[in-house]
């Protein structure tokens, strides 16, 4: 909200205020996308791609093109998320901008996310364990949250459930210093889901009390795609229709489904649609389920 009230700013279109122009473009591209404004966001990415152009701004091209991963990535298209991340590895071999620099890094996090996407557990593994500490506790935030969260589900995957937990607990840790309550609410769900396969049920109880939900409290429903609120409302699907499940949960689990779809969060839409099918599954509602 309040990057929104600082960027519209009319920047000159002269050369030298480029580097300025791409920064701030790149902002807004970043909180259009935070508001699932995805064409906005799209045609500031493509402001920022321009201007960093102009001034042949290295670093800046690297976040406009990592923005741009990211809108891909929330939609669920990971292919063009995979484009964009190529593009960059391109630029950064043409600028001679060395593999293990910060930089690099920033963009290695949406390729990885892709490769785990797509199955490639072990190459995943391999750029995140590389990557990761070079953007540990300083970079984009939704960079960092989806190095952490990937690389802790990798882990969990391979059977290594401690070392998955403990990752999301040094990046609740890092997050609680600046006071993001949405990445301690994405890193609280990643938690809940790693120790429902682990059947810790009684930890999964104090994870959900830790975000102030009440499990026995039905939430409101939102009319628009809020992230922190959507996500609150998506942990305590996922902790009943573990815990307890019930048919009465159908209405807000086909709620959450229409306004992601809405939205065109289809990344969401995906995990959520796959909790009605564990619910309907539970519930003996095959049928209904396929």
């Amino acid at each position: 909200d309040i990057a929104q009230k600082l960027l519209p700013i009319t920047v000159p279109d002269g050369m030298e205020y480029a580097i300025w122009a791409g920064t701030a473009y790149n902002a807004s591209a970043a909180a259009h996308l935070a508001y699932n404004e995805f064409e906005l966001a799209r045609r500031d990415v493509a402001h920022a791609r321009q201007k960093h152009d102009l001034c042949n701004c290295p670093i800046g091209l690297v976040y406009t093109y990592c923005i741009e991963a990211l809108i891909e990535y929330e939609q669920g298209r990971f292919y063009d998320c995979q484009l964009a991340v190529d593009h960059v590895e391109t630029m950064l071999k043409e600028w001679g901008i060395s593999v293990d620099s910060t930089t690099a890094a920033v963009i290695k996090i949406p390729k990885a996310a892709v490769l785990y996407s797509w199955n490639q557990l072990n190459g995943a593994k391999d750029l995140l364990t590389r990557y990761l500490p070079l953007i540990e506790e300083c970079s984009y935030i939704e960079i960092r949250n989806m190095a952490f969260i990937t690389l802790a589900r990798v882990f969990h995957q391979q059977g290594q459930t401690e070392t998955a937990l403990s990752l999301l607990d040094r990046s609740l840790e890092i997050n609680s210093e600046c006071s993001l309550a949405r990445s301690k609410i994405l890193m609280c769900c990643e938690r809940m889901k790693i120790l429902i396969t682990s059947n810790r049920l009684g930890e999964m109880h104090r994870q959900m009390r830790s975000i102030g939900m009440k499990p026995s409290q039905f939430p409101k429903l939102p009319n628009e795609w809020d992230r922190l609120e959507c996500l609150q409302i998506f942990v305590w699907c996922l902790y009943k229709t573990n815990l307890e499940p019930h048919s009465n949960l159908i209405p807000t689990i086909e709620h959450m489904q229409k306004l992601s779809l809405k939205y065109e969060r289809y990344h969401h839409m995906m995990e959520i649609m796959l909790l009605h099918v564990r619910l309907l599954c539970t519930l003996q509602q095959s049928e209904q389920a396929l």
